[in-house]
C-alpha cells in the first residue's frame, strides 16, 4: 500500500471538505438544473410513488433515472475536473484499472462479497418479519403492499441495482477513495470515505433498533467495498457486490442468500480468513485516528444540524465551499507543475 503523497493536516482538512462539498453542491445543483429543465424534483418523485392510484413504476423510473444521470453526471465530471487541476488520483488509486488481476477474478471476487455483504442485512429483514424488530422504511412497506410486475423490476433497476451501484461506486469508491488515499493511510481513507456513504444514506439514522442496526451494517459493508478496491487494484468487485446486496428479493430469496453465504464461508474458509486479516491489516495502517475522530465527529454533527434545521445548509455549504476552494488554490497546475 503505497504511502500518502501529501499527509499534511490541511491538505487532509482540504480533501475532505472538497468531497462533502461536491457531495452537496452536485445535488443542489442538479435539483435547480432538474427544475429549470422541467423535470421532476424530489416531491414529484415521491408523488409517482406514494400518490393516489398506485406507484406509476415506469414514470417514477424514467424520473429516478434522470434524477441519478443528472445529479451524478454533474458531480463526476466536476471530481474528475478536480482531480485533472490537482494532479490526481491516478488510475491506479482511483481503481479504474484491473489491478493486474483477470476480469474472472474480479467479477468471482465480488460475487462472493456481494453475497457475504448482503447475509446480514437480508437475514436481519427476515427476522423482522418474523418478530417486528422495528419499522420499515417508508419504501420497504410500498414495496410489501404491491405486486412485483415488470414494470417494478425496471424502476428498481434504475433506482436500486443498475444505475445505482455504478455511479455510486465511482463516486465513493473510485473518485472520494482515491482522493483520501492521496493524503491519508490507506486505513484512514477506508474509514473516512465509509463515514460519508454512511452520511449519504440517511434514511436509516432514525431512533429506531432495526434502522439502527442497518446504518451500522451501511457503514460496515462501506468499509469492506473500499477495502476491496485497494485489494483488487479495481472497483469492479465493488460494483458488483454493490448490485447484489442492492436487489430487492422476497423472503425465501433472503433465506437462500443467508443459506449460500453460510455454504460459502465453509468452502473458501482459507480465502474468506486471508481477507478477512488483510482487511483488519489495512484498518491497522491507520495512524490519523484523532483527525479521523474530528472529522467523522464533525460529518455526523452538520449531518444531524441539516436534518433538524434545512435552512442551515447553505450557510454550512458555504464554509465547506471556502475550505475546499483553498484546497485548489494550493495547487494550482501551474505552480505544481512548473
Amino acid at each position: 500500500m503505497s504511502a500518502p503523497q501529501d499527509p499534511k493536516p490541511i491538505a487532509r482538512l482540504t480533501a475532505f471538505a472538497e468531497t462533502v462539498i461536491l457531495l452537496v453542491a452536485g445535488s443542489l445543483a442538479a435539483a435547480a438544473i432538474a427544475s429549470a429543465l422541467g423535470l421532476a424534483g424530489r416531491d414529484g418523485r415521491d408523488a409517482l410513488l406514494f400518490g393516489a392510484g398506485g406507484p406509476r413504476w415506469i414514470e417514477a423510473g424514467g424520473a429516478e433515472t434522470q434524477w441519478l444521470l443528472l445529479r451524478f453526471g454533474l458531480t463526476l465530471a466536476l471530481a474528475w475536473l478536480i482531480c485533472w487541476w490537482i494532479g490526481g488520483p491516478s488510475r491506479q488509486l482511483a481503481g479504474l484499472s484491473r489491478g493486474g488481476r483477470s476480469l474472472r477474478d474480479l467479477i468471482g471476487f465480488g460475487v462472493v462479497m456481494g453475497v457475504l455483504l448482503a447475509a446480514a442485512p437480508f437475514g436481519l429483514r427476515v427476522l423482522n418479519e418474523m418478530f417486528a424488530l422495528g419499522e420499515n422504511t417508508p419504501f420497504w412497506n410500498l414495496m410489501a403492499r404491491h405486486e412485483w410486475t415488470p414494470a417494478f423490476w425496471l424502476y428498481m433497476a434504475a433506482s436500486s441495482f443498475v444505475i445505482v451501484p455504478i455511479v455510486e461506486e465511482l463516486f465513493f469508491r473510485s473518485y472520494m477513495l482515491g482522493r483520501y488515499r492521496m493524503h491519508f493511510t490507506a486505513g484512514g481513507a477506508v474509514l473516512l470515505s465509509a463515514a460519508l456513504f454512511w452520511v449519504s444514506h440517511g434514511q436509516y439514522i432514525k431512533a429506531d433498533p432495526l434502522l439502527i442496526t442497518n446504518s451500522v451494517l451501511v457503514f460496515i459493508s462501506a468499509a469492506i467495498l473500499a477495502w476491496s478496491a485497494i485489494r483488487t487494484g479495481s472497483v469492479l468487485p465493488a460494483i458488483i457486490a454493490h448490485a447484489i446486496f442492492n436487489i430487492p428479493m422476497t423472503s425465501p430469496f433472503r433465506v437462500a442468500v443467508v443459506v449460500l453465504a453460510v455454504l460459502l464461508v465453509v468452502m473458501l474458509w482459507a480465502r474468506i480468513r486471508a481477507a478477512a486479516s488483510d482487511f483488519f491489516r489495512t484498518l491497522a495502517t491507520t495512524r490519523e485516528w484523532i483527525f479521523l475522530a474530528v472529522l467523522i465527529g464533525l460529518l455526523t454533527a452538520l449531518a444531524f444540524i441539516v436534518r433538524a434545521y434545512g435552512q442551515a445548509l447553505i450557510p454550512l455549504a458555504g464554509a465547506i465551499a471556502l475550505l475546499a476552494l483553498w484546497g485548489l488554490i494550493r495547487r494550482v497546475p501551474w505552480a505544481r507543475r512548473g
